[in-house]
């Protein structure tokens, strides 16, 4: 039976593509019509990677599951981190890139390097948030204003609990809630006695 990925017109760059692994086999069969099986038979079959039969096969059994997940590839990390900066949440991050979450916390925990890209992508992703908090508390949003269900214009609206969490978050010995504790009335009302007249 004829290969039909050899008899396709666009052959020669699906074995580029196929030979250089720069583009995931499942996005390489959508742009081709393909299954991700027939490709990956021909692949095998057809396809001479150099990077792929240069690379020994680790023992699976000397192998632990963290270790396994410890070595996923660089790229995965880097797209993890890229995404949890933009999106500021582990489990969304991972969902995107396509990784277990737990992964993410065996990186941490055995990676130093990724360690630290952790937190300053964290520091990015909060810093992303502050932006938009002080956008809102300055700027504001514009709002549509509708009448008789049609749009006639928009109003600027402004957050005010935005604004005094940043006066709060710059400020804090000016704009902090005081709390006044006093614990004499409770004890006049309890015990009876002031404190002050014993001490």
């Amino acid at each position: 039976m004829p290969c039909c990925v050899c008899s396709h017109p666009q052959a020669e760059s699906i074995n580029a593509s196929l030979s250089s692994g720069d583009t995931p086999v499942v996005k390489l069969a959508q742009a081709h019509s393909l299954s991700r099986d027939i490709l990956n038979y021909h692949r095998r079959a057809h396809v001479a990677s150099p990077t792929l039969t240069r690379l020994p096969r680790p023992d699976r059994r000397l192998t632990t599951r963290a270790n396994r997940q410890t070595n996923q590839p660089a790229h995965a990390r880097e797209r993890f981190i890229e995404t949890y900066a933009r999106t500021g949440n582990i489990s969304t991050a991972a969902k995107q890139v396509n990784i277990n979450r737990h992964t993410v916390y065996q990186w941490l925990e055995h990676d130093d390097q990724f360690a630290a890209a952790f937190n300053e992508a964290g520091v990015r992703a909060t810093e992303v948030l502050e932006r938009e908090a002080w956008r809102r508390a300055k700027d504001g949003i514009a709002e549509p204003v509708y009448q008789h269900g049609k749009e006639v214009g928009t109003i600027q609206r402004y957050s005010d609990q935005l604004l005094m969490f940043l006066l709060r978050a710059r400020a804090p010995e000016r704009y902090r809630d005081r709390v006044d504790v006093s614990v004499t009335p409770v004890i006049k009302a309890v015990a009876g006695f002031d404190p002050s007249d014993v001490l």
